[in-house]
């Protein structure tokens, strides 16, 4: 979770207790049952949030890929701050929410486009026209600050 230092800076705090994953994970189920609007940000923000404590992988780099990145149980990365390429197998559990994700979501989404959509769309006469963006860091801050707030964790 996100806390301010007086810099300015964001300092990351990481979430150490099982317990707090488990409410973490409860609360997107239920935003997921109860959202008519935003559901698929939902469903997006919670795999965001599974694929990040299976992977331990930084923020930047998980909105960065893209449906190729993964093949099979093995996904390819290139590293935002290193450069490096980075390639490991993810486990069974995180593929079952990658396709449940990709099952479930309104848009339909080839290899070229990421795998964690802003889902911003334009309405073009009759039609809804997906930007295929990524969604930004800052947004999913937004989105975390407030689990923190209505979880009320004090980290």
């Amino acid at each position: 979770m996100y806390n301010k230092k007086s810099s300015g800076r964001k300092l990351v705090h990481p979430i150490r207790k099982k317990n707090d994953i488990i409410k973490i994970l409860a609360f997107f189920d239920y935003k997921i049952e109860t959202s008519v609007k935003y559901k698929d940000n939902w469903r997006r923000n919670k795999l965001i949030f599974i694929f990040g404590i299976n992977t331990a992988l930084r923020i930047g780099d998980i909105l960065d890929i893209r449906i190729s990145d993964i093949e099979s149980n093995h996904i390819t990365i290139k590293d935002q701050k290193t450069g490096k390429f980075n390639s490991f197998d993810l486990n069974d559990k995180l593929m079952l929410e990658i396709d449940n994700y990709l099952t479930n979501i309104v848009m339909e989404l080839k290899d070229d486009d990421y795998l964690f959509q802003s889902f911003d769309y334009r309405v073009i006469g009759d039609d809804k026209i997906y930007l295929k963006t990524n969604i930004s860091t800052v947004a999913l801050s937004k989105v975390f600050k407030k689990i923190k707030k209505e979880l009320n964790f004090g980290y």
